[in-house]
């Protein structure tokens, strides 16, 4: 579009004056028709250097238009004879020339918004497709009650424990989809999933009027652009004055009850703007704060700014504005889930790489993509140090990552909100067995003071507990095996105990009692240092079982046992772990005894979770196998 170029001198409507130069705001109408009604009189500028203005005389039928004799820069005599305005609203009558200090201006709402020049954008004149989109958005959410599509995904078969450690055979997850034109979302169909974390985040900044702003951030690929259409969906329906900026290169478009603005000037002050009017600001990947237009201590808006948690590019007009912040949580399994494409698919993936939506879809749309991604981190790993780990960990918010591993901390590590009831924290985990297992295999941690640092860096927090037991489970598999100690240690057990048992799971605790009596492990049990036995799913079945060794299975994260031994033909398998629920999947206990069977081991096997001092664990095994398990729990500091 050609650059519009405000009028020299002073203008005046409605007996109000104001100089116009440079610094005037500038908006245009998005829109097929005049948006209107306006209380003034509308100018459509050119490329033309001279030019004629036309006025509205709302007397009369039909489209009336009066050529007025004064020239001004940007409109020239044929486009002012031909263009036509539709018979509205004047505040000049019969032709009468405005005076020299006139202005023009558009009203926007709830007040007159005083500008230069307005052009209006056409259809017919070549409307860009994404113009299309916003209007489309304008016509259909405009003070219209939204009206999600209610959604259930089809059930998956898979086990999951609810919020209170109780499994559950499915998960009744009901999804609510929201329909976007066509091109604007095309990742996901142009459908948008109303995330219960979307609705907790929208209520909270509508709750609170004392701040001027908030920025919503969270890890890469979550949703937080996503969310900027939630809340002008919500606006829009609402009926509320919105600013929406896509970041970078995109212009910012501004949504009222007339129709889509299109602003072609931030370099100042936008008059006419409500105050409080939302600005929904989304980032781009370069760490620029938004325009100063936007945030400055004068401007109307409420900020709502979406960005990657670096302070570069909010904390500028933070300290100006007083603004807030807000993390959002990571998707959970069941979120993913719900969308397409085919459960296994997703979850394979989730379980690898993290609970990141645009990667998971991404990989599970394009199997190469999938191959290409894990050759391209297992390469980049190599980069990675401990001192980047300890780096990466501050959670204080104010942390600059070192370029040179920005890429790669985004694709190892996830970000939390530290507390789930401020959210104006974050904290960075390991989201999954497998990038942990990068991480350890490359920085080789052997030295348990250094495991023991990171183990309490991520324990002490409660939403990097899963990293915390990769740590507590890579730990206690090098103590059990004697690495990290010399000398004999004892080792006690304590039986658990029956609790809610479901008709095809059998559920257990551990005990709460303190005054039990422990049971000792077999004196001879570890008593002599054994050697680590890593071993593909492929080899379980032809092991030959020694009692000299520890047997790690190769993928790290098997969903049932994290290490076996034999000893005095007695099968041990240990499950490592720092959370509160443990449900025992089958096709782990196949494959235990494939091997059990192939060793001629037919006695009752010894099942114990080892958890921190001062840990419980509940746990829900298959009922048929009650007859084959005696269940334990293993109390060790690491």
């Amino acid at each position: 579009m050609v650059p519009i170029h405000p009028v020299p001198g002073t203008l005046q409507v409605q007996n109000r004056a104001a100089p116009i130069n440079s610094a005037a705001r500038h908006w245009e109408p998005l829109s097929e028709s005049w948006p209107g009604p306006f209380t003034s009189s509308h100018f459509r500028p050119s490329n033309s250097t001279l030019g004629h203005y036309i006025e509205v005389d709302d007397r009369g039928a039909g489209m009336n238009t009066r050529r007025i004799t004064r020239d001004l820069p940007g409109v020239s005599p044929e486009e002012a004879s031909t263009s036509a305005i539709p018979k509205g609203e004047t505040t000049r009558r019969k032709g009468k020339a405005p005076a020299e200090s006139e202005e023009t201006g558009f009203d926007l709402g709830d007040r007159d918004m005083t500008v230069g020049v307005w052009s209006l954008i056409r259809n017919q004149s070549g409307l860009p497709v994404e113009h299309e989109m916003y209007l489309w958005l304008h016509k259909e959410w405009w003070g219209v009650p939204l009206t999600p599509e209610r959604r259930t995904p089809p059930l998956s078969g898979l086990l999951f424990p609810d919020s209170e450690g109780d499994l559950i055979e499915e998960v009744p997850i009901g999804i609510e989809v929201l329909t976007l034109p066509p091109g604007l979302l095309a990742r996901t169909g142009g459908k948008l999933m109303i995330r219960d974390e979307y609705r907790e985040c929208y209520n909270l900044l509508e709750a609170d009027p004392n701040i001027r702003g908030t920025v919503v951030s969270g890890q890469p690929g979550i949703g937080k652009s996503l969310f900027l259409y939630y809340c002008l969906a919500r606006r829009l329906s609402q009926s509320q004055p919105t600013v929406f900026h896509e970041g970078g290169p995109e212009v910012p478009l501004f949504f009222s009850e007339r129709g889509v603005y299109r602003c072609i000037n931030t370099s100042a002050r936008v008059p006419g703007v409500p105050q409080g009017t939302w600005a929904l600001l989304d980032s781009t990947d370069a760490a620029e704060p938004p325009p100063r237009f936007f945030v400055n201590q004068a401007s109307p808006f409420y900020i709502i700014h979406a960005a990657f948690p670096d302070n570069r590019r909010y904390k500028s007009w933070r300290n100006q504005k007083g603004g807030g912040i807000f993390y959002m949580s990571p998707w959970s399994w069941p979120e993913l889930w719900a969308c397409p494409p085919t459960a296994q698919t997703l979850y394979d993936i989730f379980i690898k790489y993290g609970p990141s939506p645009r990667l998971v879809y991404d990989l599970a749309a394009a199997p190469m993509n999938a191959e290409n991604y894990a050759h391209e981190l297992q390469v980049a790993v190599k980069k990675l140090a401990l001192a980047n780990v300890q780096q990466l960990m501050r959670t204080d918010g104010s942390d600059i990552v070192d370029s040179s591993i920005a890429n790669l901390s985004h694709a190892l590590f996830i970000v939390r909100p530290r507390d789930r009831e401020t959210r104006h924290l974050y904290a960075r985990d390991v989201p999954t067995a497998y990038l942990m297992e990068l991480i350890l295999q490359h920085i080789h941690i052997t030295l348990s003071d250094a495991a023991e640092q990171l183990y309490h860096i991520f324990r002490d927090v409660s939403e990097t507990s899963a990293a915390a037991g990769m740590l507590f489970q890579h730990s206690c598999v090098r103590i059990l095996a004697r690495i990290d100690y010399d000398g004999a240690k004892e080792f006690e057990i304590k039986r658990m105990v029956g609790s809610n048992p479901s008709s095809s799971r059998w559920g257990l605790r551990s005990r709460f009692d303190t005054d039990e009596s422990p049971q000792a492990i077999n004196e001879n049990f570890l008593a002599s240092s054994r050697t680590l036995h890593n071993y593909a799913d492929r080899e379980l079945g032809d092991l030959i079982l020694t009692n000299d060794r520890i047997y790690v299975p190769l993928a790290s994260n098997d969903p049932t046992f994290d290490f076996f031994l034999v000893d005095h033909s007695v099968l041990y398998a240990f499950q490592a772990t720092t959370a509160k629920v443990h449900v025992m999947k089958e096709a782990g206990l196949l494959k235990l005894q494939s091997v059990a069977a192939s060793n001629q081991i037919v006695g009752r096997w010894k099942w114990i979770f080892v958890i921190p001092p001062g840990n419980v664990v509940r746990c829900h095994a298959p009922k048929n196998w009650k007859h084959r398990l005696d269940l334990y729990t293993l109390h060790l500091d690491v």
